[in-house]
């Protein structure tokens, strides 16, 4: 069985740091994305507990979620893949995301929450907020993450 790698982000299911990594990720295993509807940035690791959540289903393993990132993985996870993916990966975040950054970022949080549902995950982030290099980023990306996936990430 080939390997689930579940993409995620903060800054919402139409942005360039996602159709980067997603081009990016191409072949490294099935790929399923569950993304906010809009931009989410700074949500930290909120969730939508009153409200329904809509999601609507774009194409075939690809979902945007009327919700947090955190609310994207939950419901990613248990409802619209119905399981644990190999890999949770969190972005290409548009900005850095360092020092107290990390607390309030939506990016880390989603990679937070795969991690206590078990699953490996990690949060990839540019420095630069305008991006004009994507493809440069996205050749990094796929090299993290496939040294990820071989080596492994604590847990």
């Amino acid at each position: 069985m080939a390997r689930t790698l579940f993409i995620t982000n903060d800054d919402g299911y139409d942005a360039r740091g996602i159709q980067v990594l997603t081009e990016a990720l191409k072949g490294a295993g099935t790929l399923f994305v569950s993304a906010p509807e809009s931009e989410q940035s700074a949500s930290s690791h909120s969730l939508t507990v009153r409200d329904p959540i809509a999601t609507k289903k774009v194409k075939k393993n690809r979902y945007r979620v009327a919700g947090t990132p955190t609310d994207s993985v939950l419901l990613g996870i248990h409802a619209l893949l119905g399981r644990k993916p190999d890999m949770v990966i969190s972005g290409i975040n548009h900005g850095p995301n360092m020092g107290e950054d990390v607390s309030y970022s939506g990016t880390v949080a989603a990679a937070i929450e795969g991690t206590m549902l078990g699953v490996p995950s990690i949060a990839l982030s540019s420095l630069q907020r305008s991006i004009s290099s994507y493809e440069i980023i996205g050749r990094v990306a796929r090299v993290v993450v496939d040294a990820a996936l071989r080596l492994g990430v604590p847990e």
